[in-house]
């Protein structure tokens, strides 16, 4: 939670168990603040009751006040994280995004995120300059990605839930420049679904080249 500021923090080869949360940053845009430079790896986690990975710049604090003052957010890499037993309830997401497109992100990045019985997948609202690499996330039911006014967002090499309806929910005006690059789609239901004046250009799906 931050005012202030953290930099160069990193966790790695550990065991989450029985936790609200995995990792969670946040802030508000009143709050400022800096997070830069935060590497988490190698990390198993069990039974975590909410949201697994989470960046949360619009949470109610008492603490807000009428300046505004974006926080910063860049260079996060979350790499080979792994678990099951997910979230109690259906908002609660293995990678979760609430931020700000008026604050600074850059560089944050997801790889190699392996889950089972997870209550959601990737929820990404106001995120940008995000990529994820590697996702697979095993869930009950409901779209395995959910961009919500995301900007500057690429999802790579990464899988469907089996008979998603849709496996990629895609929303509002200010979204654009989403890549799809190498996505199984090849059980799901329908691919992507695009609500709230999406620009049909906003979304671009490329094939993962085959191997030699």
């Amino acid at each position: 939670e931050m005012s202030g500021g953290a930099k160069n923090v990193a966790a790695r080869d550990r065991v989450f168990e029985n936790t609200r949360h995995g990792f969670r940053i946040k802030s508000t845009d009143s709050r400022g603040g800096y997070i830069e430079d935060i590497r988490a790896e190698n990390i198993a986690m069990h039974n975590i009751s909410s949201d697994v990975l989470t960046i949360d710049f619009a949470y109610n604090s008492a603490l807000t006040s009428d300046v505004k003052k974006e926080p910063v957010l860049k260079n996060i890499l979350m790499r080979n994280i792994y678990g099951t037993g997910i979230g109690n309830s259906s908002a609660d997401a293995i990678i979760n995004i609430d931020g700000l497109l008026d604050s600074l992100m850059e560089n944050i990045r997801f790889e190699d995120i392996s889950f089972t019985s997870s209550a959601a997948a990737v929820h990404l609202k106001s995120a940008k300059n995000v990529t994820l690499k590697n996702i697979h996330i095993t869930t009950a039911d409901g779209p395995t990605y959910k961009v919500e006014r995301g900007q500057n967002i690429s999802i790579e090499d990464s899988t469907c839930r089996d008979d998603a309806d849709p496996c990629f929910l895609i929303t509002g005006k200010r979204t654009k420049d989403i890549l799809l690059h190498g996505i199984d789609f090849s059980n799901v239901v329908r691919a992507i679904e695009m609500l709230g004046r999406v620009h049909q250009q906003a979304v671009t799906i490329t094939k993962a080249q085959a191997q030699n």
